[in-house]
């Protein structure tokens, strides 16, 4: 990451946003969509943060944020800004957008990521970056935003919800585990209407991943894009031996107090 900090060290970051008319629109429209999804009083986390122009504007709405970016320059001039605010609701850190270990699993309402990921060239660490969000993203922001699938057989709630733009679902992504590839197989199956299979993608470092394809022929796609991807056999680890439509699964969006009842549900099973 020293070409970003290297980078940036030479770049007027601070302007950027308000230097010409259609970086103005870059930031207006941001925020337009934004604020209609960010309550007041969230707890949001802003990734790559630069030099705070997001991280202020949500601050002065009334939200408790952790500004966080990876070049020292950036972190010094936010510091400097924001060094007449004392409030236990800014915190501002140093920090790499693939490795939040600074934060707990589950700490923030919002999280936004609005720059590392077109600077993170490797699919791998964009991987990272996306899996470090989820982390410490609170599954609520989830359950209240997205649909759902609700197994009819244990209750549990999984996110079904697709990108309207490429049509693309969450099963669609890497898993870190085959394990939590499992849970979203359903949900995979439950679009496809058929059985899907679990691949084990080996990767750069001999990293290990978890897709989820419908056909061997989706899975030689996805190789002949990412030359740098492997699967052994191209046979699945895991696949369904056939599709059962469940009559009594739900899809949809949950209602608050749905909601209120399943963290709590979850919470008791956790401990």
């Amino acid at each position: 990451m020293l070409g970003i900090e290297k980078y940036y060290e030479g770049y007027d970051e601070d302007s950027r946003l308000i230097k010409d008319n259609s970086h103005r629109v870059e930031f207006i429209t941001t925020t337009h969509v934004l604020d209609d999804k960010i309550k007041a009083g969230s707890k949001i986390l802003d990734v790559g943060a630069g030099t705070g122009r997001y991280s202020s504007y949500y601050f002065s709405k009334g939200n408790k944020i952790t500004a966080l970016d990876i070049v020292p320059k950036n972190v010094e001039i936010m510091k400097e800004k924001f060094k007449a605010v004392d409030s236990e609701s800014l915190e501002i850190k140093l920090g790499d957008a693939k490795d939040l270990s600074l934060f707990e699993s589950n700490t923030f309402d919002v999280v936004l990521c609005l720059g590392p990921i077109y600077h993170l060239l490797k699919q791998e660490d964009r991987i990272k970056c996306i899996d470090e969000c989820l982390r410490v993203l609170k599954p609520e922001h989830c359950l209240k935003n997205h649909t759902q699938y609700i197994c009819s057989t244990c209750g549990r709630c999984i996110c079904i919800e697709s990108d309207g733009k490429r049509d693309v679902y969450r099963w669609n992504f890497p898993f870190k585990t085959l394990e939590i590839a499992k849970l979203y197989l359903k949900t995979a199956e439950v679009i496809c209407k058929d059985v899907c299979g679990i691949y084990e993608i080996i990767g750069k470092n001999n990293r290990i991943s978890y897709k989820i394809f419908h056909t061997e022929q989706d899975l030689e796609n996805y190789l002949l894009k990412n030359k740098d991807k492997k699967c052994k056999d191209k046979k699945p680890v895991y696949i369904s031996e056939q599709y059962i439509e469940s009559p009594n699964a739900q899809i949809r969006k949950l209602s608050d107090e749905e909601i209120k009842d399943y963290l709590k549900e979850q919470n008791q099973l956790a401990k």
